[in-house]
């Protein structure tokens, strides 16, 4: 009997600066707040103090996993 390794296809998302990321490294609104640990509002007012950026989508605001975990080893933006 011949086993073959199966592959995982991942699903990368192309950013507007040109670079490309896997799907699992975008994170929709709700999913970010509880991965940052704070409220959505909270979150919302990051975006528009520049504190963390999006990344816009057909039908979400995205945000990056690399810009949250940034953002949470930085203790001074918190």
């Amino acid at each position: 009997m011949t086993e073959t390794a199966s592959t995982t296809e991942t699903t990368n998302v192309e950013l507007p600066d040109g670079n490309t990321v896997p799907l699992s490294d975008l994170y929709a609104t709700v999913d970010a707040a509880a991965y940052l640990g704070v409220s959505r509002i909270t979150l919302w007012r990051w975006v528009q103090a520049g504190k963390i950026r999006t990344v816009p989508s057909d039908r979400h605001i995205l945000f990056l996993r690399s810009d949250m975990d940034k953002l949470l080893s930085d203790k001074d933006m918190v």
